[in-house]
């Protein structure tokens, strides 16, 4: 009878036993589920920011282009008058002034920020993580450091030294600029400028079309 009854105890605390481990996986199991749906939806909402960012970067460049291709239109005036020795007509201040303007390129890069302060954690893909800092560490900066770098030393040597000559850039200054090479040269000097800084703009367009292409076919996997 003992014996029985020691049989019946140890088989219903190993049903307890396996009861309490099945309960603890499958505790595991939903806690583990729900920290992978909890991660794919940060990693959603986060390319989703990116991509945000990065539409936001687009416009800027284009933005950048348009407005560097009109300072080249007023350059553009001021040489055909200037090398034609055309009278002086008081529009032309306008784009007298517009030639000293800087040029600059900003970056959008919050979420981007945010995404390397958490070492990428939220991003699944190994290449599209690699192709993120691609963008954001060597080819935005490279693009983004050289125009702004050579804008400031272009503004101190040439812009400053040529605005201040003809601050103002009346019938008056206007016929010393006529027989001024030196503004001359200064013009063409911008006009090129201009152009490199468009290249450059340009140059990062397609980079960054093509990592807004690659993160929205990930996001589409996530439904």
């Amino acid at each position: 009878m003992e014996k029985n009854k020691t049989g019946k105890y140890l088989k219903y605390a190993i049903g307890e036993i396996l009861l309490v481990v099945i309960g603890i996986l499958i505790a595991l199991s939903i806690n583990t589920w729900n920290q992978n749906r909890i991660t794919k939806l940060k990693e959603k909402k986060t390319l989703t920011q990116l991509v945000q960012n990065l539409n936001s970067n687009l416009q800027q460049f284009s933005n950048n282009i348009k407005f560097e291709n009109d300072m080249i239109k007023s350059i553009d005036i001021l040489l055909y008058h200037i090398e034609n020795k055309k009278p002086y007509a008081s529009f032309l201040m306008g784009h007298a002034i517009k030639t000293g303007y800087w040029e600059h390129m900003t970056i959008t890069s919050s979420t981007y920020e945010g995404l390397k302060a958490n070492n990428f954690d939220v991003i699944g893909s190994e290449t599209l993580k690699n192709n993120i800092i691609e963008l954001f560490e060597v080819d935005y900066p490279n693009s983004k450091e050289i125009i702004n770098a050579v804008a400031a030393t272009e503004a101190i040597s040439l812009s400053v030294p040529m605005q201040l000559k003809y601050e103002l850039f009346n019938a008056v200054n206007y016929e010393k600029a006529v027989n001024d090479f030196e503004y001359l040269n200064y013009l063409y000097a911008r006009k090129r400028w201009k152009k490199d800084v468009i290249k450059m703009n340009e140059r990062v367009i397609p980079l960054t079309q093509e990592l807004i292409e690659e993160i929205e076919k990930e996001l589409i996997t996530m439904k």
